[in-house]
This record gives structure tokens, C-alpha cells and sequence, in this order.
């Protein structure tokens, strides 16, 4: 009897000669007891988390640097002033928007000036009628099982609250031209990889 599929679990079986290293390994850790669980809720201090949206956003996002800020999304690594203070990176733990304490769900929820850029975003999401993507609760922001488009934009968005510098004034205009700016990179990405219909189909409410 010959090997011709390797069973993954989750009722997922791979052809033997399709198997990845990273596969084997995973099966290897498990079998040997190796494994950890990734606790993402008690990271990201939410009630759950989806981890099948792990797979969606690798499958959804070709945008290295949008695939990075969604991994230290759901790992909790953003450098808010609250753990910069922590390691004597900075003399306050205060956000410099507001005032309060800048934790991670204070950086990217609770600081109104984020509160007023999520407005502007799901106003324009709204607008394009996308309504099931908005961003309504710090919860909602972990959750990826919308569409491709908004999902980039989200990430995009949070990608601005950790620049050094924290954006106050993420206004509807700030924001389409941030819009604007990804469409023209995933276009390229697109080119590159002869892929402009998918592209055309994914940005098709912003094209």
C-alpha cells in the first residue's frame, strides 16, 4: 500500500508530494506535544477571536507590511506608551492625543481621536455599501470575515495609530486619500503578479 495523502486534520488531507516543511512541522509538534495555544483573547483582551481568520487575511493579503501589522495585531505588539514606559522607553505612559493612559485598546479604540477616524471610516463604508465590515466595538476591530478591500483599509487605518507620531485628525478626506494610496499599491502588487482582475473585483465599490 502505497502513502499518497498526509492528513492535516480538520478533515484536510494534502498529497504527500505537496506537503510544506511548515506542515510537517506542525504535524511533528502535535504529535510530540510541542504545541502551545496562542491565547490570542487574553492578548488582545476581547472575548473571542476567530482564529480562522488567520488563514482568510494570509489568503486575502499579498501587502507584506499589511501582514506584519496584522500579526502584531492579533500578538499584542504594538509600542504604545504604556509599555514603552514600562521599559524606560519614554518618561510617561500618557497618550499625547489625549491624555489618558495609552494601552493598545486605548490606541486603537478608546482615544477619541481614534473613535472619530473609525467614524469617518464606516461613514465611507457605508457609502459603499459595505456596512457589514464597520467598525462598531473594539471587538469588531478583530474581526476579519468581511470583505478583502475592507480588510486592507482596517489595517491600513491601524497602521496610521502607530505611526511615532499619532494621527489626530484622521478626517473623511485624510482617509480616502489613504484609500487611494493602497488602491495604487495593490495595483501594482496586482500587475506584478497578472492578477488585475482579481484586483478590479476586490476594489470594485472603490473603482
Amino acid at each position: 500500500m502505497t502513502l499518497t495523502h498526509i492528513f492535516l486534520g480538520n478533515d484536510t488531507y494534502v498529497p504527500v508530494h505537496d506537503i510544506t516543511v511548515k506542515q510537517l512541522q506542525t504535524l511533528l509538534k502535535t504529535a510530540l506535544s510541542k504545541t502551545s495555544k496562542a491565547e490570542f483573547e487574553r492578548k488582545m483582551e476581547i472575548s473571542s477571536f476567530d482564529t480562522d481568520c488567520i488563514i482568510k487575511v494570509r489568503k486575502q493579503i499579498s501587502n507584506v507590511k499589511l501582514r506584519n501589522i496584522f500579526y502584531r495585531l492579533i500578538h499584542n505588539d504594538f509600542f504604545t506608551r504604556s509599555k514603552m514606559f514600562k521599559f524606560k522607553m519614554t518618561d510617561s505612559a500618557e497618550c499625547e492625543r489625549c491624555g489618558a493612559e495609552e494601552t493598545t485598546k486605548h490606541l486603537l479604540w478608546e482615544c477619541p481621536f481614534s473613535q472619530l477616524a473609525w467614524k469617518n471610516l464606516n461613514s465611507i463604508l457605508d457609502e459603499k455599501k459595505l456596512g457589514l465590515d464597520k467598525i462598531v466595538s473594539y471587538e469588531k476591530i478583530f474581526d476579519f470575515g468581511g470583505t478583502a478591500c475592507a480588510t486592507l483599509i482596517k489595517l491600513k487605518i491601524i497602521n496610521e495609530f502607530i505611526q511615532i507620531e499619532r494621527p489626530k485628525h484622521l478626517s473623511r478626506d485624510k482617509i480616502c486619500t489613504l484609500i487611494n494610496l493602497l488602491i495604487n499599491t495593490e495595483k501594482y502588487i496586482a500587475l506584478k503578479n497578472q492578477q488585475l482582475n482579481k484586483f478590479e473585483e476586490r476594489w470594485k465599490p472603490f473603482l
